[in-house]
């Protein structure tokens, strides 16, 4: 008797097991699947800021099933190595194998590379970096600002009563690639005064560029960097070695805020860049997308990682079905996300304030201009 009445138990266990799980294959088989393609860098100098987005896309995308029952969202994550080669094959895997419905990209390279083959395949593209070429209103959104946006905050520096007023002669120093060269063409439409230009095309030329500087260094009343981080830590680091830590006014881009790990890794001491100055993306109160990505993979955010979050929320919450009607909500996002305010331009491009910040102590801190 009692072993009857156990297996009767166990055959109503599954039998109801059995029901819940039909019932919930039922009622995913009616959510929408849509596939998402992400293009970052996991391996290269920029792997470290590439696999924060990427986390923090996945962190976005798990909250977003557990409040939309009606899309299940397939991440598929391909390393683009930051390099435009590596991030076309991984384009090609994404749109004719995998057949991805959207795709998010942390790649200029690839991006400026394969702009019109995008534009061509019509699928929504939300770019964390800069797109230096074919802006237009198209089916790309750019999340960072627009270099010239970035750059002519450089101009508030050399303002009356700014920090660089009066300077007339400065050093250039920018890494040959498509975004930093923008960088450097924007900042000649707001800086008019004598300069000289250093470009950076390996790594090989570090010490005769920080030479050469070092040289004139007394004559320069600033030297800018528009480079890519572990290009920039270099130059200063053989730029204080030669001039024994009496370095020059440094004034650097974005990229010191972006590239603040390779910073530290290469110079070891921060305060070796006491007194620069550099422009900053103004961010948000990014406290929650920090405080759950630490829980998560038990290390701190990295820098840009809550773009990435933010990134794929625009995207989904305005997916519609419909490709044309889930670009234009894409296009009329309003909204306040981990990085800030989030709203686009009439190309698509983010429109964001940019602030000027000084390293004190080691540290970058606002300086209220």
């Amino acid at each position: 008797m009692r072993i009857k009445y156990v297996l009767g138990l166990i055959a109503l266990v599954l039998v109801i097991a059995a029901v819940a799980f039909l019932g919930g294959e039922t009622r995913n088989s009616k959510a929408k699947i849509v596939k998402v393609g992400v293009i970052t860098p996991l391996t290269g100098q920029f792997s470290s800021l590439g696999e924060g987005v990427a986390n923090a896309i996945r962190l976005a995308e798990e909250e977003f099933e557990r409040s939309h029952d009606n899309v299940k969202v397939e991440l598929v994550v391909e390393d683009g190595a930051y390099d435009a080669q590596t991030g076309i094959a991984a384009y090609r895997k994404l749109t004719q194998v995998d057949h991805v419905d959207a795709l998010i990209l942390l790649s200029t390279p690839l991006l400026d590379a394969m702009y019109k083959t995008m534009q061509a395949d019509g699928l929504p593209v939300m770019t964390i970096g800069l797109q230096s070429e074919g802006v237009v209103a198209d089916n790309i959104f750019q999340l960072s600002a627009a270099p010239d946006l970035i750059i002519k905050g450089f101009s508030q520096l050399t303002q009356s009563e700014k920090p660089l007023a009066g300077a007339d002669n400065v050093a250039i120093v920018y890494s040959n690639n498509a975004v930093d060269t923008a960088f450097e063409k924007t900042l000649l439409t707001v800086y008019s005064g004598v300069h000289d230009e250093y470009v950076v095309t390996s790594s090989d030329e570090y010490p005769t560029i920080a030479t050469k500087i070092a040289a004139k260094a007394d004559q320069y009343d600033a030297v800018v960097l528009l480079t890519l981080p572990s290009d920039g830590a270099n130059i200063v680091k053989n730029l204080n070695r030669q001039l024994h830590g009496k370095l020059p006014q440094l004034v650097f881009d974005a990229q010191l805020q972006t590239g603040w790990a390779d910073y530290q890794k290469i110079l070891g001491d921060t305060k070796v860049l006491n007194g620069a100055f550099n422009l900053s993306l103004k961010s948000g109160d990014n406290k929650q997308i920090a405080s759950a990505y630490k829980a998560r993979y038990t290390q701190d955010m990295p820098t840009f990682a809550d773009y990435g979050y933010d990134t794929f929320n625009v995207l989904m919450n305005a997916y519609d079905s419909n490709t044309a009607e889930w670009l234009r909500a894409i296009g009329k996002t309003h909204m306040i996300g981990q990085s800030g305010t989030i709203s686009f331009d009439q190309d698509g491009v983010r429109i964001q304030d940019v602030g000027i910040f000084q390293v004190v102590n080691g540290e970058t801190k606002p300086t209220g201009y």
